[in-house]
């Protein structure tokens, strides 16, 4: 019986793993960009939430699961500040890829085709809801 890790080069000696912490490999970023290309058109809506003491958020919330993505205010109404490309993208990137993935087309080169929705657009149906 071998002890754990015997025998298995260490994570950094993997060229794809090289590189320093926090840094994306190049193929990181081709991954990402069909579902960065989803986030610019992903049905979003504010919602005004109720906290357990009364109190109200408006929130960033997904139209097709009613998840909030962001909040727009903290706890007492003061608006955050949100930088679109580096603090909203990457939330709305993260909610398609954990929950709804199946839903941005890929073809085989791995370029964004569009996106599969079924949900209802019409006036009546809610705000248009899309992240501009």
């Amino acid at each position: 019986m071998k002890k754990d890790g015997y025998g298995t080069p260490p994570n950094n000696a993997i060229p794809l793993n090289d590189r320093p912490p926090g840094e994306l490999a190049p193929i990181a970023f081709l991954q990402l960009k069909p579902f960065q290309e989803a986030a610019i058109q992903w049905p979003i809506h504010e919602v005004i939430r109720y906290d357990a003491d009364d109190s109200k958020r408006k929130t960033m919330v997904c139209r097709l699961c009613d998840q909030a993505i962001w909040f727009l205010v903290d706890e007492e109404g003061h608006p955050f500040t949100y930088i679109y490309d580096v603090d909203i993208k990457p939330l709305i990137v993260a909610h398609i890829r954990q929950l709804h993935s199946e839903r941005v087309l890929i073809n085989e080169a791995g370029v964004f085709q569009g996106l599969d929705l079924d949900y209802d657009t019409s006036p009546n149906g809610g705000s248009d809801g899309y992240a501009h």
